[in-house]
């Protein structure tokens, strides 16, 4: 399935959370307790991922590009399924409050209407590479998306519920002011891992308007 440089990389599209917004959130959270036996995920890769394709040879990487392409021209600037976005791009994103995913907490994500039609058509289209996509890659293609912002992971061997708590306390008690931001660019990322955590190059990305 997977050979060459491409073999320990893998390989993600998603939405990038630009510098004022991370800043933004982080001051809302403030630092976890020290009784939550947890980490910060790194905000320099903070991401909300469109679809999660698993490890993909330099072929693949180029046919993914192409269909990443074809889609964001056919629903962001063509029209393909409704309103097309103008100079202005497709809209706000909004963060929500926290939600448990395994062991780590994110915040929910509400997208507007142009994004959520992007990443279905993208997630369908990808879908039909079929067997050339490894059965986890095609299981979570096939999933519905909850767009989501992961902020913090429980550390192995202890539960979540500690870390869940303290940040939906933390978010609960900031202001009311909305946070969030204009998504202007789709990627395809490499998530390189190593002795660390892992962290995410960008290999190609699309702008969000015409």
């Amino acid at each position: 399935m997977t050979t060459g440089a491409d073999e320990q990389h893998t390989m993600f599209v998603a939405l990038d959370v630009p510098g004022p917004t991370v800043a933004e959130v982080r001051a809302r959270l403030g630092d976890l307790p020290v009784r939550v036996d947890a980490t910060w995920t790194r905000p320099d890769g903070w991401h909300v991922t469109l679809a999660w394709l698993d490890r993909l040879d330099r072929e693949l990487v180029r046919r993914v590009a192409g269909i990443i392409g074809r889609t964001v021209a056919d629903v962001v600037v063509g029209g393909l399924h409704g309103p097309v976005a103008g100079p202005a791009g497709v809209g706000d994103a909004v963060l929500g409050p926290p939600v448990r995913l395994g062991r780590a907490v994110a915040l929910r994500v509400e997208v507007p209407p142009l994004l959520d039609t992007l990443q279905t058509t993208l997630a369908e289209r990808l879908a039909a590479l079929d067997e050339r996509l490894s059965e986890r890659a095609r299981d979570a293609l096939a999933r519905p998306w909850r767009p989501h912002l992961t902020v913090a992971r429980a550390r192995r061997g202890t539960g979540p519920q500690g870390l869940h708590r303290a940040v939906r306390a933390a978010w609960d008690d900031a202001p009311d002011d909305p946070v969030g931001w204009r998504p202007d660019t789709v990627g395809l990322y490499a998530s390189h891992t190593g002795d660390g955590p892992a962290h995410y190059v960008q290999r190609d990305g699309w702008a969000l308007r015409v």
